[in-house]
């Protein structure tokens, strides 16, 4: 129809017909933003998660976000299109991971710069830590804004007054894209107190992530979701489970992950560890991921590769607070104990 509409035949025709037809898709922001949304999420997101490159990762949620967002502009905030929603949510967290990255990078260069008392180098790199924590943040709350925007507020009560729970499309790993953006709220909350509350996350969200993590199937996904309910109990103030009690499930879950091959679980389990300063654990989970020969599912590698650099990390702050660079090229382990301590305070690094 364009060739003759417009006179043109030939390859040159049916490439401006080509761009025509895609124009007039176009025009209906509908359809346009129906295609991209689930077309990100049928089809490109299986295929990065079966990847092996973080970094890969990261940068295609930088360059997808404000491409996918850019179908939303015709529309009102509480009215875009689910789908593209949905697809925003990796994207965001995606992207997120790329300043978490940088984030870990100024941390360890802080440390570099303590350890060899460089008080000058260590401000400036912590100057800049704070702020790609802020920036993870602003990522992160972003993916999980857009989470309730498509699903509704995670953790909410239906009419009956019940858990909300979304109905999970079977076609893709829809359970698991909900379970990564409740993650993204988690991600945020973390990220802006690391930055000294540059962002200004809503702190009341890990109860009601905790709480939407039930409309997870467990077992289905390596023991995520338990493990960030887990992960969550150990950092509020006050909960009605035992504190010993919390640290048994977070470790089943660990198991239930390793036994597939999964170390998601592993890393919110180091984390907690590290935060509780639990190092002896924390090396003996070093020991136990390296040791670990089940590879992780081929659909998700991209998620385990993810995991172990940030259990990566934990161990290269612990070689780096004690001997002053980042842990030794493919070993994940503690250090040896016969190593120099650095000064654990400021005023012990720069004097009164």
């Amino acid at each position: 129809m364009h060739r003759t509409m417009y006179g043109f035949t030939g390859k040159l025709g049916g490439r401006f017909a080509l761009v025509l037809s895609l124009g007039t898709i176009a025009v209906s922001g509908c359809t346009i933003a129906g295609i991209v949304g689930n077309g990100s999420i049928k089809e490109a997101m299986p295929y990065s998660f079966s990847t092996n490159d973080p970094a890969m990762g990261c940068a295609s949620g930088l360059a997808l976000t404000n491409f996918l967002m850019g179908f939303s502009y015709q529309y009102e905030k509480d009215e875009i299109p689910a789908p593209l929603l949905k697809a925003s949510v990796v994207t965001r967290l995606s992207a997120g991971m790329c300043a978490e990255s940088e984030s870990h990078e100024a941390e360890l260069r802080r440390m570099r710069a303590m350890f060899n008392k460089q008080p000058t180098e260590a401000m400036d790199a912590g100057i800049s830590e704070k702020r790609l924590h802020g920036l993870a943040a602003t990522r992160n709350y972003d993916a999980f804004q857009a989470l309730a925007g498509a699903y509704g507020p995670p953790g909410s009560n239906d009419e009956d007054g019940k858990l909300a729970c979304p109905e999970f499309d079977d076609d893709y790993p829809e359970a698991l894209l909900y379970t990564l953006g409740l993650s993204s709220g988690l991600l945020a909350v973390v990220h802006d107190t690391l930055s000294g509350r540059l962002v200004g996350v809503a702190m009341d969200m890990p109860p009601a992530i905790m709480r939407a993590t039930s409309c997870v199937d467990n077992d289905a996904w390596w023991g995520v979701p338990d493990a960030l309910r887990s992960a969550i109990l150990l950092s509020l103030p006050q909960n009605d489970m035992p504190i010993d009690e919390v640290w048994k499930r977070l470790y089943a879950s660990a198991d239930k992950g390793l036994a597939a091959g999964m170390t998601l679980p592993s890393a919110l389990l180091a984390q907690s560890l590290a935060s509780q300063g639990k190092q002896e654990e924390l090396c003996a989970l070093f020991e136990r991921i390296d040791g670990l020969t089940t590879p992780p599912p081929a659909a998700y590698q991209l998620l385990d590769v993810y995991a172990r650099t940030l259990i990566r990390h934990e161990s290269n702050k612990i070689w780096t607070q004690e001997k002053g660079h980042r842990a030794e090229l493919n070993a994940l382990a503690c250090p040896p104990s016969n190593t120099p301590v650095i000064p654990a305070t400021d005023e012990d690094l720069f004097g009164d």
